[in-house]
């Protein structure tokens, strides 16, 4: 059924106060009897007018202003005619009946009691109408409150998505990166005349640990390349060794990542006199002689 506004807009209030007219009654009646819904906003307006009105607190007249009003009424009755002798005989030989007044001060007390009936409804339907906005009002703060509250949680979730998507990017940088060393390093194992030296674990400590050295003879250049390594402590590097006539000779310190990936560049160096390349863990600034249980990789040459 459709939403009479007329009727819950401007009857509804009166109605929750009993100050309709029969007629105005029965036409709400007939509105909220086949609509529920009307029919529950009603409710809730009679329990609105309920609770405000048992919130009132009593207040009590002055006493000056009953002494102005009833000053006002006996002002305005006609003043009793004086008696004389005669006439006071004749009034009680022939007494008359007594008119008796419906509403005291006559007709313009009786308008009077109206206005102020009427004045006083009319304070109690703005304060009503103030009662039930300053509620709305409070509910509507406690709206702003949650969507506020909702709002810092949205904030403090983007950041975080922000924090993760630039966490994404980098290592997503880091991985292009090393791509594309990756593409560089494989087009130089592929050039003509380059030859490669796998090596691996030394001791079996490490079985995951692989290494090449790949030699270019165009430029007398080698290329380290190890994975798997495992993480230095501190204060420690990684130093490579050639072999040559049965003695290691440093070829240089380096480090890995944290998966133990690495790359060491080897210059000067003639592939006829090479006959093993290692990888030890050694202290910071590296060492003559490779510590013997520090070595990771080893593997000869044929």
């Amino acid at each position: 059924m459709e939403r009479n506004t007329r009727i819950e807009e401007e009857l509804f209030p009166f109605y929750a106060l009993d100050a309709l007219s029969r007629e105005e009654r029965e036409e709400v009646e007939r509105y909220v009897a086949g609509n529920p819904e009307a029919q529950a906003r009603l409710m809730e307006a009679m329990s609105a007018a309920a609770e405000f009105v048992a919130d009132l607190e009593p207040i009590t007249p002055s006493p000056v202003v009953k002494q102005r009003l009833m000053a006002r009424i006996e002002a305005e009755s006609p003043a009793a005619p004086v008696a004389t002798p005669r006439a006071a005989a004749r009034q009680v030989a022939t007494p008359a009946p007594a008119k008796r007044r419906w509403w005291p001060g006559g007709l313009k007390g009786f308008y009077v009691g109206r206005a102020l009936g009427f004045a006083v409804l009319l304070l109690l339907l703005g304060a009503f109408g103030l009662w039930q906005m300053s509620r709305q009002v409070g509910q509507l703060r406690d709206q702003v409150g949650d969507l506020q509250a909702r709002v810092v949680e949205l904030e403090g979730e983007t950041a975080r998505l922000q924090g993760e998507a630039g966490v994404l990017r980098t290592e997503n940088d880091a991985l292009r990166n090393e791509l594309a060393a990756s593409q560089d390093l494989l087009a130089h194992y592929q050039q003509p005349g380059m030859t490669t030296v796998a090596i691996g674990d030394a001791s079996g400590a490490n079985p995951t640990a692989v290494g090449t050295l790949t030699f270019d003879p165009a430029t007398s250049e080698a290329m380290l390349s190890v994975a798997n390594l495992p993480p230095l402590p501190a204060g420690s590097t990684y130093q490579a060794w050639l072999m040559i006539d049965q003695t290691l000779v440093s070829a240089g310190l380096f480090t890995v990542d944290e998966r133990g990936v690495g790359t060491h560049r080897i210059a000067d160096m003639t592939l006829d006199t090479l006959e093993g390349v290692g990888v030890s863990m050694e202290p910071e600034g590296g060492s003559e002689q490779p510590t013997p249980d520090k070595i990771i990789l080893f593997g000869g040459v044929s």
